[in-house]
């Protein structure tokens, strides 16, 4: 075969290659960003909003998966960090709203990438934990803690090498830490509830006598 028809027919591919890169990465960002502020609309308790922003990021991310047909194997990076922001900002407003875990076939995700965006909902809890510390909240601190400990203690037994599962040891690295702190945090606020609790009993007592 002629070798100018044959560079002709790889450049062709690569050029058509590179537009799908182009697009997936529009596509990817705007999952990521839609993802993005629905995790802020939870945060404001603004549910409606955070499925609003949900439900379009599945449509972006539907466009990403038939692109992603063309080429899978040079497009897979783009959807898996797609796929991680919709895990995390779906499984955090599930938890919030009915306090239940979203599986990965409900969100039609692999597994590998829930894994993953699992990992990264544990420092959404935290806010959420200190958000709750701030105001006193001791029951709903513990709550979100509670879930923290519970998803850490999942994701750290998927001992599995890098080839699997790639990012998942750093992420439950930083989940343990996360988590850790978080534990500090809590016990921290039990105790001055428990000397607040004491010296207003103190005080009563003081007054009667």
């Amino acid at each position: 075969m002629n070798l100018e028809k044959i560079i002709e027919k790889i450049r062709a591919r690569l050029d058509e290659l590179d537009k799908y890169r182009e697009k997936a990465i529009k596509l990817s960002r705007a999952t990521v960003r839609l993802c993005g502020e629905s995790i802020r609309a939870v945060h404001t308790r603004n549910y409606n909003k955070a499925i609003d922003k949900n439900n379009s990021a599945m449509e972006k991310l539907e466009e990403l998966k038939m692109l992603a047909t063309n080429a899978p194997d040079f497009l897979n990076s783009y959807l898996t960090i797609a796929f991680q922001e919709y895990v995390e900002s779906n499984v955090l407003l599930n938890l919030i709203q009915k306090n239940d875990f979203t599986s990965p076939d409900e969100l039609q995700v692999p597994y590998v990438p829930y894994l993953l965006g699992l990992g990264d909902v544990i420092g959404e809890l935290r806010r959420f934990a200190l958000d709750a510390l701030r105001f006193n909240k001791i029951e709903e601190m513990q709550r979100m803690l509670s879930l923290m400990e519970k998803i850490y203690s999942e994701l750290m037994f998927f001992d599995y090498p890098k080839a699997i599962i790639p990012g998942l040891r750093r992420k439950t690295d930083i989940a343990r830490s996360l988590v850790e702190k978080t534990r500090g945090d809590a016990a921290t606020a039990v105790q001055q509830e428990k000397l607040l609790a004491e010296l207003m009993k103190f005080k009563k007592t003081s007054e009667e006598k």
